[in-house]
């Protein structure tokens, strides 16, 4: 019917006159909106591209070996000092571990010897082990402390400072390693820094030393005759074990490891870095078989790699504990076919 289509003919009117106002509304603005769409499509586009590269590069960088960000505790203050703890963790194998009990705190570079027999300083099968006391805050730095367990970890004694008589350097005693002697006495090796790392401008031109001191008690040391090691440029952290072989002394350099040999564990002939990659800091532990595992701080944890005669030819390293803010591993062959390791951990504030 002839209303109809003046209906119809009215709607598309309305319609068209509709678009022409959208029209005559937005085109003036329309340079200004098509503008502001092409600056956020394009800084969307920026942003996808940067995070899928800066996922790429951090999938892909080598892991930095803790020991850069870490050295010596003669180079850090009483309060970083004071939030590093040691922790025991036991295994039924030398090359994995999981994470352990906190046993002390403020206890750094922790160093781990099980007395083989009974004599002044322990019962045969007491767990000692010695450590850096961060909570002792002398002008030179810390010294060394000991805590004794004498039923498998599960209970610790109070911390005992050391002392160490006719000492020459000038610094504090820190980075203990310590061994029982056959004749039951303790032998611990300590770098001996004249002064605190944070005085030394120079590193390259420094001269490092390892001392060793001997004591029946396992509290009262004397220094033994003479120098262990010495060595132009950064060395710190030694670890010492007797082998088949005679006595091995790993130390650190930084990122990486150094090793020195000896027949008594008195007189060391220095071999310089080994061609292993698990780190600096190291740690070690002579096996039944004759062979030696190593191990090394890294940021993610605790490597490890294994020798023939841990000097060369050590394996890919392989991860031994994992976790954050790991270092300074100690491993001993305990009882029944386990393994002990006490380690650092920096507590989070």
């Amino acid at each position: 019917p002839r209303s109809v289509r003046r209906d119809f003919r009215f709607h598309i009117l309305y319609r068209h006159n509709e678009c022409i106002m959208v029209y005559m509304i937005f085109w003036p603005n329309m340079k200004k909106i098509l503008a502001i769409i092409v600056v956020f499509l394009a800084s969307a586009v920026t942003i996808f591209f940067l995070s899928l590269e800066y996922t790429s590069t951090s999938s892909s960088a080598t892991e930095t070996p803790i020991a850069t960000l870490e050295t010596s505790p003669g180079t850090q203050s009483n309060a970083e000092l004071a939030r590093h703890d040691t922790y025991i963790t036991f295994s039924t194998n030398a090359a994995t571990f999981t994470e352990g009990t906190r046993i002390a705190t403020s206890a750094s570079v922790p160093d781990v010897v099980i007395c083989t027999q009974d004599s002044a300083a322990c019962d045969t099968g007491d767990i000692l082990v010695y450590f850096v006391n961060t909570a002792s805050k002398t002008a030179m730095g810390s010294g060394v402390a000991m805590i004794r367990s004498p039923d498998d970890g599960k209970l610790w004694s109070d911390r005992v400072e050391i002392d160490v008589a006719d000492r020459i350097n000038k610094g504090p005693v820190v980075d203990p390693s310590i061994v029982q002697l056959d004749n039951g006495a303790l032998r611990i090796y300590f770098y001996g820094p004249d002064a605190p790392l944070s005085q030394v401008t120079d590193r390259s031109t420094l001269t490092s030393k390892i001392y060793s001191a001997t004591s029946q008690d396992g509290v009262y040391f004397t220094l033994d005759e003479g120098v262990r090691l010495s060595r132009t440029g950064f060395m710190t952290d030694p670890e010492v074990i007797a082998t088949q072989n005679g006595w091995l002394m790993y130390y650190s350099l930084g990122i990486e490891t150094g090793v020195a040999t000896s027949i008594n564990g008195l007189d060391f002939t220095d071999l310089g870095e080994i061609d292993a990659n698990f780190g600096g800091v190291p740690g070690a532990v002579a096996l039944s078989d004759g062979t030696v595992r190593t191990y090394g701080c890294q940021q993610k944890g605790v490597m490890s790699a294994i020798s023939q005669d841990g000097i060369r030819d050590f394996t890919i390293a392989q991860t031994a504990l994992d976790g954050l803010s790991l270092c300074d591993p100690s491993v001993l062959e305990y009882p029944a076919g386990q393994y002990v390791m006490v380690y650092k951990k920096v507590r989070e504030e």
